[in-house]
Order: C-alpha cells, then structure tokens, then sequence
C-alpha cells in the first residue's frame, strides 16, 4: 500500500509541475497573440493545477490507516476527492460555454497571432504524453484519483485542439467566430468527461458490487480452495479502490475448528493472490449438510 502511495503522488506531482508551467505559458502566449481560446484554454489548465492539489490530498488521506474514529480504514477518501474533481471539472465546463457564446455573439475582428498557434500546438502534445502516462499508471495502481486526474489531461488536450482549429478558422479561414464556436463544443466534451468521473465517484462511495466477470473469478477461487466443500454466500463491494469481500464457505462438518480456520486463511490467501485489490475478506465457515 505504502508503494502505491509514493507512486501516485509521484505522478501527480509531474502532473502538477507540468499544468502549473504549461498554464503560465498558454495565458502570457493568449494574450499577447489576442486569443480569446488559448486564454480559456489556459483557465481550463489552471483548473487542472487546482483538481491535481485535491488528488493529491485524498490518495494521501485515503492512504492512511484505520483509526479510533475510522475502524475501516480511510479508502473512501479518494472517491471523495475525484468527486470534487468532477464538480470543478463540471464548472469549468459551463464557465467556458457561456464565455465561448458571448464571444461567438460579439467575434473578434482581430485574428489571433501566432504564438496562439504554437501555444495550442504545444499544450495538445504535452497533455496528450500527460494523459497516457498518468491514466496508465493510475489503471496499473487502481488509483481512482490519477484516472481521474489523467483524463483531465486529456480533456485539455481536446480544448486545446478546440482551440487550435478555432484560431486556424479565424486567422487563415475568415471564420472570426470559429474560435468561439469551437470553444463550446470542446466545453461540452469537459462536461461529459466531468459527470463520467462523477458517476465513477459515486460507484465507490454506494457499495456497488464489481463486475459479474470479477465475481464469478472470486467463485471460482472460493469453489477450488481445498478443504471448501461449497460455497454458501458471496457479498463484494467496491469501497475506493479497493475490494471487500463477505464469504460464507461449507466444510466437512467433521474437522476440528483450527482446521476450519486454515481453510478460511487458505482461501484469503487465494483471493488476494488473484484479486490484488481485495482487501478486508471475511470467510465464515459453515458446516456442510
């Protein structure tokens, strides 16, 4: 657990060090180039900084362990914080739909300048290489937090193109509305990305059961233990980032309680071999009829 604390706040931090850098950079090159997207695109990254500080902090409350007040753990912590993720996300999202609208209704009739060019150029590659490394690590290590944090990259990533393609249409298209047009067609693809992250949010805080392909794999495991005669109940729920898991498990009614208590020990052993993520299992043992 302690590796996949340092990992996550690991990347977060590149992830924070790079949005803080490109958002300085996108802001100074929107204005001097006079454009309205590279600047909301610069807002959207200094969105991204701020949802980065709040991933942080819950992959590091969510690691800690149980305590007096909290006897299961902090795990739901970072589902906490992915969901604040989400809001901030969901905001930006309309913040730049209404700017993008007002500017659509009163265009600029001076074209963007270059530096805006080289400015979304830029922020499109450098959150795209964000993106995969940050969603890869996050799916590698189960982190909620850098998932949603990786696809915040990539939601910039798409309001840069969006601003990319509004800039080309205003400066060489004589399009002077593209910019804005594409700005609230970009806002909207934030928004659906925020209310994805959120629902995802929502899964973990609820008790929700993982997939039926996951449990049948945990029966699977329950049914092949040795000393399991049968397997009498199976209960699962996604809590953060990981799994708990109520069993109730047949043995031959005949054995001794140690011997009992083995198999029950056995098939944890078992599960969490296979189910990396499986935490808190509790096997009760029945006698087989």
């Amino acid at each position: 657990m302690e590796n996949r604390e340092k990992t996550a706040k690991h990347v977060l931090i590149i992830s924070l060090v790079s949005n803080i850098v490109l958002s300085i950079f996108k802001l100074v090159a929107g204005f001097l180039a006079n454009s309205h997207a590279v600047i909301a695109d610069a807002i959207h990254s200094i969105s991204d900084v701020l949802t980065t500080i709040i991933a942080l902090v819950g992959i590091k409350w969510s690691s800690k362990p149980a305590d007096e007040n909290h006897h299961y753990g902090h795990s739901r912590v970072e589902a906490v914080a992915s969901k604040f993720v989400a809001i901030i996300l969901l905001i930006t999202a309309c913040g730049l739909v209404i700017d993008s609208y007002h500017t659509f209704k009163n265009p600029i009739l001076n074209p963007p300048g270059y530096l805006a060019l080289i400015a979304a150029i830029v922020s499109i590659i450098v959150k795209e290489i964000m993106f995969q490394y940050v969603y890869r690590v996050g799916k590698k290590i189960n982190s909620l937090a850098l998932v949603s944090d990786a696809w915040h990259n990539r939601s910039d990533a798409l309001s840069s193109v969006g601003a990319l393609c509004g800039v080309l249409l205003a400066k060489y298209g004589g399009f002077k509305q593209a910019d804005a047009l594409a700005g609230m067609i970009v806002s909207l693809l934030i928004f659906k990305v925020g209310i994805d992250i959120y629902k995802n949010a929502i899964v973990q805080l609820v008790d929700t059961a993982p997939t039926k392909d996951i449990l049948n794999v945990i029966k699977e495991i329950c049914i092949n233990t040795n000393g399991v005669v049968d397997l009498n109940k199976l209960k699962a729920r996604i809590v953060g980032p990981y799994l708990h898991l109520d069993i109730e498990i047949a043995v031959n009614p005949n054995i001794t309680v140690k011997q009992g208590h083995d198999i029950a020990e056995l098939l944890e052993h078992n599960i969490v071999e296979k189910i990396v993520n499986a935490k808190e299992i509790m096997v009760h043992v029945n006698p087989a009829e």
